[in-house]
């Protein structure tokens, strides 16, 4: 099934086109079912983790605005090895910026050989999820020079880390105010097939 990666700045309307594509994707929710007869999942994989009151209520909000039939799932630090055992059909991870903010905090990628690692190990359990995945990112490259080196790490390591799941993304769309520009598609420029 086709990835789509859906980059752009804060607040361009990146979260709401994924919502809105896995619904396109999704309805009826009902009607996903695999060979067996199990009903296949519609997921949301939400990254974020509530360290203070404001993020605790951005959390809830995000949360009433997706669909009832969305299976949340929680998950801050190991996504790779929950996507590697999931079979939903359609799964949003929202998102690689607050991902790898999660990784650096928790001190889960330290350096360049721990990062290439954890990089590698998500690329490849996207690349090999059986449903259709649709993951959010943050452009943060495309402004200042932060001023301290952890901060300069991080927008590296965010700038290399969508160029990996872009690489292996069939769909890269760049939200900007809130209009979808579609940088790589299946069918390639103009319409060719890539």
């Amino acid at each position: 099934m086709p990835v789509c990666l859906i980059t752009g700045g804060a607040k361009s309307g990146k979260s709401d086109y994924a919502l809105k594509l896995a619904e396109s994707h999704s309805l009826p929710p009902t009607s996903f079912k695999d060979a067996s007869g199990h009903l296949r999942k519609v997921t949301f994989v939400a990254t974020a983790e509530p360290f203070d009151e404001e993020m605790a209520e951005r959390i809830l909000r995000h949360r009433k605005e997706r669909a009832d039939w969305f299976q949340t799932v929680e998950e801050p630090l190991h996504v790779s090895a929950w996507l590697s055992a999931d079979d939903s059909r359609v799964v949003v991870l929202d998102c690689l910026a607050t991902l790898l903010g999660n990784w650096m905090h928790h001190r889960w990628v330290t350096d360049e050989s721990s990062f290439s690692i954890a990089m590698g190990a998500l690329c490849s359990a996207v690349a090999e999820h059986s449903g259709q995945v649709i993951i959010v990112t943050n452009e943060v490259g495309m402004g200042l020079v932060p001023a301290d080196s952890e901060s300069r790490r991080y927008r590296d390591w965010l700038g290399r880390l969508n160029a990996a799941v872009a690489a292996v993304a069939e769909e890269v769309v760049l939200l900007v105010a809130g209009v979808p520009l579609v940088v790589k598609s299946r069918s390639g420029p103009h319409g060719q097939q890539a």
